[in-house]
């Protein structure tokens, strides 16, 4: 078993880091929000390390809408240019019913004059490479299951979490950002069932309500779809009158 740990605690506070020194965090999860927390951390210089799962970076996903809001922490993390470089703006969008007739449309012009930038639309794996090319290569790690965790060794003060290849990482912080189905809240709920502390509504198996069925296709020419050389993204949403179906 291969053991890993941080500079030792201080002994005057045995449950937290001395002031001098800033906490190790571990984030489970390399995903969009792992990575993104990442990177922030990277900027402030706090140490950390991701470990997923994955052997190696997932690269499905459908295109997501980003906003001005977040446009503080790309600038913070040094990647907006890459970002406006790589997405296309997107304004509004129109939403329509089966008989393909427009029924209204989401106007976002406000929304982009108020937070002075305008939101704009980015493949997830365009996203997701932005992100992870902004954090050393060392600090994350691929193909680490995450099987348990320890909050608090009462021996070292530490956070500990073990991976199914038997090796342990020890921190101060634990972040979960492994998804719907977390290896990291199953843990904590593992410790509250032992305690009798969970609510039974924690208890109940995650529901499952919700099929997406993404469809891709290769890079188009533009000559025969010329919609493709505009400016600015168009997104289209058909809602169904009676059934639970959409289509972006």
């Amino acid at each position: 078993m291969t053991t890993h740990s941080t500079a030792p605690v201080d002994d005057a506070s045995p449950l937290a880091p001395s002031s001098s020194e800033k906490p190790h965090v571990l984030i489970i999860g390399a995903g969009i929000a792992g990575l993104t927390l990442g990177g922030l951390l990277h900027k402030a210089g706090v140490p950390f390390d991701i470990f997923e799962k994955a052997p190696v970076p997932r690269t499905v996903g459908s295109a997501l809408f980003l906003g001005p809001d977040l446009y503080g922490y790309m600038k913070q993390a040094g990647i907006y240019e890459e970002f406006v470089s790589r997405s296309i703006p997107c304004n509004s969008i129109e939403y329509f019913g089966e008989d393909r007739k427009v029924d209204f449309v989401v106007d976002f012009t406000p929304y982009s004059e108020m937070g002075g930038c305008e939101g704009r639309i980015i493949g997830r794996t365009q996203l997701y490479d932005i992100l992870l090319n902004a954090i050393p290569t060392e600090r994350c790690h691929m193909g680490m299951k995450m099987v348990s965790m320890t909050q608090h060794d009462p021996a070292t003060g530490k956070a500990t979490v073990k991976f199914a290849d038997k090796s342990e990482f020890s921190g101060d912080i634990i972040v979960g950002a492994d998804g719907a189905y977390s290896a990291v809240r199953q843990s904590l709920y593992d410790e509250l069932k032992a305690e009798k502390k969970l609510p039974s509504s924690d208890a109940a198996d995650l529901p499952f309500s919700v099929i997406c069925v993404a469809g891709y296709t290769s890079p188009m020419d533009t000559a025969k779809f010329p919609g493709l050389k505009e400016e600015r993204s168009q997104f289209w949403n058909v809602l169904s009158r009676d059934k639970p179906y959409s289509v972006n």
